[in-house]
């Protein structure tokens, strides 16, 4: 079946298109000034806070949790979220590979397989303590 779309039009001049796959974006403005307010997954992920190339700054997950994009100028980002844990990838997407993941305690996770397991681990003070 294909995707398919329904747009909203509101008196503010945002647009809303609810996709058939239950995602949906918010734009305001037309054609080339069009800006990406909000873009939410089928899941409740919601992404906010667009840079001028359509970069996400912010981030909602339907958990509680939310978090703020860094875009590094070596081509990489993080990903600091409000649990205390972050992760740097390189790409976006599908093609996104992580780098990096630091859990809330501070242990840091690195060189990462082809199904996203890590293979080198540096625990943190806090988590050796507590393995003892």
């Amino acid at each position: 079946m294909a995707l398919t779309g329904d747009y909203t039009y509101f008196k503010d001049g945002t647009t809303r298109l609810d996709m058939s796959d239950g995602s949906s974006s918010v734009y305001s403005g037309t054609g080339n000034d069009t800006v990406t307010l909000s873009r939410t997954l089928a899941s409740g992920t919601k992404y906010t806070e667009f840079d001028s190339d359509g970069n996400p700054g912010h981030v909602e997950f339907p958990d509680g949790k939310s978090g703020n994009y860094t875009y590094l100028s070596d081509g990489t980002t993080r990903l600091d979220v409000s649990d205390g844990s972050s992760t740097v990838f390189s790409g976006s997407g599908d093609n996104a590979v992580i780098l990096e993941q630091t859990d809330p305690n501070g242990t840091v996770y690195t060189n990462f397989d082809e199904s996203d397991r890590p293979l080198h681990v540096e625990f943190s003070e806090v988590d050796i303590s507590s393995r003892l």
